[in-house]
């Protein structure tokens, strides 16, 4: 996502009959350094269902403006470019840029808007 709109979807192979899939795939993007700044990935991880609907099981996201191990991760991959920088994410219920930082209006999102924090 940049300034909020999704510029790029991609989807990894879909891993059937079983409820512990491991993906070992890399993601590339083309990101110039202008936009650097402004951007953020959000990743999510669905369970497809062919008959009903699909479930989503969780999110994560990293990104200039993410805390914690997202902004650690970017950060990482900023000073090893064209490197291929792996970590693991604890998948959370919602992505923050989606949720409690739109509706608490004040936090830092990884949407490319810095709002006012109230801290």
């Amino acid at each position: 996502m940049s300034l909020g709109k999704r510029i790029k979807k991609k989807k990894t192979a879909v891993k059937k009959n079983t409820l512990n899939p491991i993906y070992n795939e890399a993601l590339v993007f083309d990101v110039t350094p202008e936009t650097m700044d402004s951007v953020c990935f959000v990743i999510a991880v669905v369970d497809h269902d062919w008959v009903g609907h699909s479930e989503l099981i969780g999110v994560c996201e990293t990104g200039s403006f993410c805390v914690g191990q997202g902004k650690e991760h970017w950060e990482e991959m900023l000073a090893n470019p064209r490197t291929p920088i792996a970590h693991w994410y604890q998948l959370q219920e919602s992505a923050p840029s989606f949720s409690a930082a739109v509706v608490a209006g004040g936090l830092k999102n990884c949407m490319g808007n810095s709002q006012q924090s109230n801290e």
